[in-house]
């Protein structure tokens, strides 16, 4: 349609041109009263068509008549003309292929997520024949609001049943600093808007399901002595949380309840927890996952992927001379370290950390302990996690290491000499790696399960002693003969890490999460030291594909002013290409692409010497990969119905 307006509007000019050499200064020519012209009673006058054969007949026949009487116009206007039909026909056509492809991406996307959804609730259902999937989600409903009381009323006593030891050190850690800074969060208009079951998933120890959690509500910090509001939204906000439970694969639905509802899964009795995590009753370990559902991790919107099902670069081998070790097990353990070696900094000693840390990374440890300036001594405060990921395995006959990434973020503090802590600038995000390491000959016990913060040798309590044995029964547990332990932390390109990486390759650039690409995103938006409005709207479009809360961008943007945004990025082309490829195929998870998530590939692109043409290919080929792929699904589908 636009490339025939333009095509009247040459011809009008080059007949307009003849009629006026023949006629200088004559009237009754385009703009006449009552003629057919383009002011009258034709092409958009009164009750005239716009575009229809007849149009195009009367085009055409303007088109060769200028050709042969005045070739010198009409002959160039011809290859004008050709060429705007020929553009013009060629990008519906592309629109149209773009449409019918994101059409089928859709459809694929669907079929994919149902089918394996169903194909792992099958198999859970047939060796538990008692689980529903609403009952369960009645019950996730119930743990997600027994912790949020819990969470608001700093006591955990309710929750910590059904709470893995992973989960526990993270919000033991927090509390204890909220009270000590003197504050809590509180939370009114508490509502649960929906749950959805997003993944089931099974190994040979453990079933997992994921669900998601949109809520809403009004969150601000209130004076623990006071009751006065401190800080936070008055305004009612939403986020959205990824909640995995798991539990052993032999374990059946329980008609009594069980840890979210306060009875032990075992002997049904009410429950109470000793030292080791085992019901007083009749000493059964129910937070290992071999009687309920125990809640494992809790993913932010913005880093949770859905997992493809593969394993972990070095899992396989792993598995041969460790049958029972299993992935969320290791992220758990994973977890209680990272919030000890918090707890670590932030009391200034190493006790907190010194049972599940190496003697030489403690040693390295206390020294930066001591390294202070005229503020006073230096620790991160104030601390969140969003993602816990194991990335790469190698087992080997002496020593065994994992490697586990860390998304978390942050503020500095300083504790004066006089005790008084001080936030220090704005919070900041990165992602690092920690190097966790045992014994070769190490073999994972079933029964301890979840409980990674309780000694492997008798199953007590790891206290935040300076010892190094075990309080209960005296096993020195730090020295990788038991357990997995904390060997070094570092960036995603540290040497020694990189060292590790060129290994096995293990660590790829896929699967960044979006809090990492709009990170990346916020830096190129701040090189000229402000984000303008145009800007925040590409980037608040993106946020909202990438599942990213108000607060995470405010977050972004303060640490990406401070030059404290420490997150992996681009090394060079090859790499940076693969980068917006990734975000190009999250923007086009439904088939669309927005204007604002071009403008932003566009933007990035930029930075990266990529021309607007090379942007526009990258976005077709990520369109046709998801394309391919879904019709894969759908063929897949239709050939199992015929089956």
């Amino acid at each position: 349609m636009r490339a025939r307006s333009w095509m009247v509007l040459i011809l009008a000019a080059g007949v307009g041109l003849g009629e006026l050499q023949a006629r200088a200064g004559g009237g009754g020519g385009f703009g006449g009263g009552g003629g057919g012209g383009f002011g009258g009673g034709g092409f958009s006058g009164g009750g005239g068509g716009s575009g229809g054969d007849g149009d195009l007949g009367w085009l055409i026949f303007w088109l060769l008549r200028l050709c042969i009487e005045k070739p010198w116009f009409g002959v160039p206007l011809l290859g004008i003309v050709v060429w705007l039909f020929y553009t013009s026909g060629w990008k519906g056509v592309q629109k149209g292929e773009a449409y019918r492809q994101g059409q089928v991406i859709r459809k694929g996307a669907a079929i994919q997520s149902h089918r394996r959804r169903q194909e792992a609730l099958a198999q859970l259902e047939q060796r538990d024949p008692g689980f529903d999937e609403g009952a369960f989600l009645e019950r996730v409903n119930r743990a997600f609001l027994k912790i949020q009381t819990a969470w608001c009323g700093q006591d955990l006593g309710d929750v910590q049943a059904f709470i893995s030891d992973g989960v526990d050190e993270r919000f033991s850690l927090q509390i204890a600093e909220q009270k000590e800074d003197g504050w809590r969060d509180h939370m009114e208009n508490l509502q649960v808007r929906r749950m959805q079951l997003v993944q089931v998933e099974s190994d040979q120890v453990y079933d997992e399901v994921t669900v998601r959690v949109d809520a809403s509500a009004r969150d601000f910090r209130v004076d623990l002595r006071t009751g006065r509001r401190l800080s936070g939204s008055s305004m009612e906000e939403a986020f959205s949380e990824y909640w995995s439970f798991i539990r052993r694969p032999n374990a059946k639905t329980l008609k009594g309840g069980g840890l979210i509802e306060g009875r032990c899964p075992n002997c049904g009795s009410p429950l109470v927890l000793n030292e080791s995590a085992q019901c007083e009753s009749c000493e059964s370990r129910v937070k290992s996952g071999a009687y309920d559902w125990v809640l494992s991790e809790i993913t932010q919107a913005s880093e949770w992927q859905i997992r493809d099902g593969g394993q972990v670069p070095g899992q396989r081998a792993l598995l041969k001379k460790d049958p029972g070790f299993s992935v969320q097990a290791l992220e758990d353990k994973a977890s209680v370290v990272f919030w000890r070696m918090m707890a670590a900094y932030r009391a200034g000693k190493s006790g907190p950390i010194r049972k599940m840390a190496s003697d030489d990374f403690v040693s390295k440890l206390e020294k930066t302990f001591a390294v202070s300036d005229s503020k006073g001594r230096a620790y991160p405060g104030e601390v969140a996690v969003g993602a816990v990921e194991t990335v790469g395995l190698y087992p080997g006959d002496a020593w065994d290491r994992a490697l586990v990434k860390v998304r978390w973020s942050g503020a500095r503090f300083y504790q004066k000499p006089s005790g008084q802590r001080v936030r220090d600038g704005e919070k900041w995000i990165q992602t690092e790696i920690l190097v966790l390491t045992r014994k070769g000959d190490v073999r994972t016990p079933l029964e301890q399960g979840l409980l990674s913060s309780h000694c492997p040798s008798c199953g007590g309590s790891v206290s935040s002693s300076a010892a190094e044995a075990c309080e209960y029964c005296g096993q020195v547990i730090q020295d990788g003969s038991w357990d997995w332990v904390l060997e070094y932390r570092g960036g995603l390109y540290d040497p020694w890490i990189q060292s590790l990486v060129e290994q096995s390759k293990v660590l790829t650039p896929s699967h960044r999460g979006g809090l990492a690409l709009a990170a990346w995103l916020v830096e190129v938006m701040l090189a000229d030291g402000e984000i303008d409005a145009k800007e925040m709207k590409i980037l608040e479009a993106y946020a909202k594909r990438a599942g990213l809360s108000t607060r995470e961008v405010e977050s972004l943007i303060e640490a990406g002013k401070s030059r404290s945004l420490q997150l992996e990025g681009p090394k060079e082309p090859g790499e940076a290409r693969e980068w917006l490829m990734e975000m190009a195929e999250m923007a086009l998870a439904d088939g669309r692409i927005s204007a604002e998530e071009t403008q932003a590939l566009q933007l990035l692109g930029k930075r990266l010497q990529f021309s607007s043409y090379d942007i526009q290919m990258l976005i077709r080929q990520a369109r046709a990969k998801l394309y391919q792929e879904s019709r894969s699904q759908i063929r897949d589908r239709a050939s199992s119905r015929r089956g």
